[in-house]
């Protein structure tokens, strides 16, 4: 049995949807409750009742004082981000400048999808040995098979690095609405090897957290807004080429780390199908679910046609990445749903049928 759920982005954000299916979901088994998405949303807070006489003037003066901050915040954000992108410091560079011209398609409502599981012991272990998070991790392998991906298309190696786009919280998102900022940063270099492209996205991902630290959550969010509406516009207007944000998102809205039933049913894979918003080809979203790391990849048909590739190369890029760097004690014999987190969606449960039926699937 397959439920498909979509909610509006502008409800709520990912790490919130995933607080919903802990809530909508059981741990046991036995729990035989049934239970809709919108039985478990949080309590929304009362709203205190609007003042219907005297103006508030120290509210309208602490609004101006804080749309003052984000303002200044931003500016100084840009400031360091055209420092960055002339050589002169390091840091996020600003958006649209060195991104290269891969996976530029033309605006479709057809979609190709498909999707790979990665152990997640495995990746956390390998994770540890090399103090990265698990988000370096996944970055890596994700741009490492991007690459592979698109070389075979004609990308050259002196080309410029792949860039994400990637979604950081800015709050909880547990009461709705959409608390995330999406930003941008260059991946590893084209000619780098698997542990040099590790090390480069370590460096990227750790000014990031420090461009964010420095920001204000408001102005980050109107930065979000601002550099995501000029695709948009460019679209409007047909510009045929416009400059290019991001290569993909790419997110990982954290997860659930136990088996999770409803009524009695055991869920089996919990598949994340994102969103294309103007601009963009490919959507990448990771989901934690027990002991694996499940990957959904989005993109535009006619730009992606063989998407399932992707998921195949994900699968092999980790394998490249941790093959150097095997725990030197024997791993014990994993249980099948371990095991079965290795394979790509080609190698999975129902061997009958075809296999591009399980890894790719096309909608409109």
């Amino acid at each position: 049995m397959a439920l498909y759920f979509k909610v509006h982005h502008g409800l709520i954000d990912g790490r919130g949807f995933v607080d919903l299916f802990r809530r909508w979901f059981g741990t046991e088994a036995a729990d035989r409750q049934v239970r809709a998405p919108w039985n478990v949303l949080p309590a929304s807070k009362p709203r205190p009742a609007k003042r219907a006489a005297a103006l508030n003037v120290s509210g309208v003066a602490s609004r101006f004082t804080e749309a003052g901050r984000s303002l200044l915040s931003l500016y100084a954000a840009l400031g360091r981000q055209a420092l960055a992108s002339a050589g002169l410091t390091r840091g996020t560079p600003l958006p649209f400048l060195g991104t290269p011209g891969a996976l530029r398609g033309k605006p479709s409502v057809q979609r190709s999808f498909a999707y790979c599981v990665l152990p997640l012991a495995r990746l956390k272990a390998f994770g540890k040995q090399h103090d990265a998070t698990v988000n370096d991790v996944l970055l890596t392998v994700l741009d490492l098979a991007m690459n592979r991906y698109l070389v075979e298309r004609g990308r050259k190696l002196t080309d410029p690095p792949l860039v994400a786009d990637m979604p950081v919280a800015l709050g909880s998102g547990e009461g709705g609405g959409n608390s995330i900022a999406v930003l941008q940063f260059p991946l590893g270099a084209a000619a780098t090897n698997a542990r040099q492209r590790l090390g480069q996205v370590m460096q990227r991902t750790a000014q990031l957290k420090e461009h964010v630290r420095r920001t204000d959550a408001s102005a980050l969010m109107i930065y979000t807004a601002a550099v995501h509406g000029i695709p948009a516009l460019m679209e409007a207007v047909r510009v045929p080429r416009a400059p290019m944000l991001a290569t993909s998102v790419i997110s990982n809205p954290f997860g659930m780390p136990q088996r999770l039933y409803l009524a009695g049913a055991e869920l089996e894979m919990v598949l994340p199908l994102s969103m294309l918003a103007p601009g963009q080809s490919l959507n990448i979203t990771a989901v934690t679910y027990d002991q694996g790391l499940q990957v959904g990849f989005l993109g535009l048909a006619v730009e992606l046609p063989d998407i399932g590739k992707l998921a195949d190369y994900t699968i092999a890029a980790f394998d490249e990445l941790t093959a150097s760097s095997e725990l030197s004690t024997p791993r014990p014999r994993m249980p099948a749903a371990s095991r079965k987190a290795t394979a790509s969606a080609t190698q999975q449960r129902r061997p009958k049928r075809r296999a591009h039926e399980r890894r790719h699937l096309g909608a409109r």
